[in-house]
C-alpha cells in the first residue's frame, strides 16, 4: 500500500523553568527558537507562561514515520545530555511533529518498535498535530477508535472506544491486554493498528506522554494510526 507524502516538521520542545541559554551550551546546539517566561508570544497580547527552547530536527515532504526516524537519529547524539537536562531541571520535553494535510488527504502515522523504544528511553513525549483545512465543525457524527493487534503470537485482540483521542484508546487497549502478557518483550512482533473514525476532517489526538510511550516500547510492537470518515450503519 502506497501512503501519501505529507509536509512534516519535527522539533525538539522543551519547555518549563530554565535559561534557554543553558539549554544551549548543554545541547550545542543553535535553537531554531527560545523564549522566557513573560515574553510575548506570536499571538498578540499573550504573554508566554514559561520559559522554552525549540530545535527543529527533521522537515520536507515525507511519511510521518519516516520523519520522526530522521530526527531520532539528529537527537541519538545528546541524548545523555537531554536526559540529564530532562532530570535535573524544572523541564518537560517533547518531540512535537507538524503535520501539514492540506485537505488532501487523511496522513498515516506509522512508528517502528525500535522508533518506540528511542522515545521511551529519551524521557519525551510524542505530540503529533495534523493540521487540514478539510473540517466540518456541523458535522454531528461521533468519533470512534479502534486498535487491534495484528501478527502477534498471542493472537488477534481489539479494544473500541468513544472519543477523540488515539492515546486514550491505546491506553484502554493496553489496560486490556489479556494477562498482561503484551507487557513483556518475551514474544515480540506483530503491530498496534488503530483506526479512528472521524467526523468531517477531523483527526484524533496524538499525544503520548512518556509513560504512555514506555508501555508502548514493551510490547516490542510497531504502532499505525489511521484516520478516516465515520461507516455508515
Amino acid at each position: 500500500m502506497n501512503i501519501a507524502l505529507f509536509e512534516v516538521v519535527a522539533s525538539l520542545r522543551l519547555t518549563g523553568t530554565f535559561d534557554p541559554d543553558e539549554i544551549t551550551a548543554t545541547l550545542c546546539r543553535v535553537p531554531t527558537d527560545q523564549w522566557r517566561a513573560g515574553q510575548v508570544g506570536r499571538a498578540p497580547k499573550l504573554r508566554r507562561s514559561s520559559d522554552g527552547w525549540v530545535l527543529e530536527l527533521a522537515t520536507g515532504a515525507g511519511h510521518v514515520g519516516e520523519q520522526v526516524d530522521r530526527a531520532l537519529d539528529l537527537l541519538g547524539p545528546m541524548s545523555d545530555r537531554l536526559r540529564r537536562i530532562l532530570s535535573a531541571r524544572e523541564t518537560s520535553g517533547c518531540l512535537s511533529v507538524a503535520v501539514d494535510a492540506d485537505g488532501r488527504g487523511r496522513p498515516v502515522v506509522a512508528l517502528s518498535a525500535a522508533a518506540l523504544r528511542l522515545l521511551a528511553a529519551s524521557g519525551l513525549s510524542l505530540d503529533v498535530d495534523v493540521i487540514s483545512g478539510a473540517t466540518d465543525e456541523s458535522d454531528p457524527a461521533t468519533p470512534v477508535i479502534r486498535t487491534d493487534s495484528t501478527g502477534h503470537p498471542d493472537g488477534p485482540f481489539h479494544r473500541t472506544v468513544v472519543g477523540w483521542g488515539a492515546e486514550d484508546a491505546v491506553s484502554v487497549f493496553l489496560d486490556g491486554w489479556p494477562d498482561g502478557s503484551m507487557t513483556s518483550q518475551d514474544r515480540p512482533g506483530g503491530e498496534i493498528l488503530v483506526k479512528a473514525e472521524m467526523p468531517g476532517g477531523s483527526f484524533p489526538s496524538m499525544y503520548f506522554d512518556p509513560r504512555l510511550l514506555t508501555r508502548l516500547a514493551s510490547t516490542a510492537m510497531s504502532l499505525r494510526i489511521e484516520t478516516g470518515p465515520p461507516t455508515t450503519a
